[in-house]
């Protein structure tokens, strides 16, 4: 449960009340389906495998980009704030 497989990714959701909700992404909020975007709207991720920056398709229908890089590799976490 809570894993969805795409585009050759294992893909989890990881809260923002295990951080605090600020994580120091510039515009950081969240938005109106609850998942934590920066400025530009891009959903907030986290990789061990792509680099800071790297922009994704997502399966939500958002594109993400990476910010954070805490997770094991070949899994892309999704930051939200349920």
């Amino acid at each position: 449960m809570g894993v969805l497989n795409y585009n050759g990714w294992k893909w989890t959701w990881y809260t923002s009340k295990m951080f605090n909700n600020d994580i120091g992404v510039p515009g950081q909020h969240s938005d109106d389906q609850g998942y934590i975007c920066d400025e530009n709207n891009y959903v907030v991720l986290a990789s061990a495998d792509l680099t800071r920056g790297t922009i994704v398709d997502t399966p939500i229908g958002k594109q993400g980009k990476i910010y954070d890089t805490g997770c094991p590799s070949g899994i892309l976490d999704v930051y939200t704030c349920w």
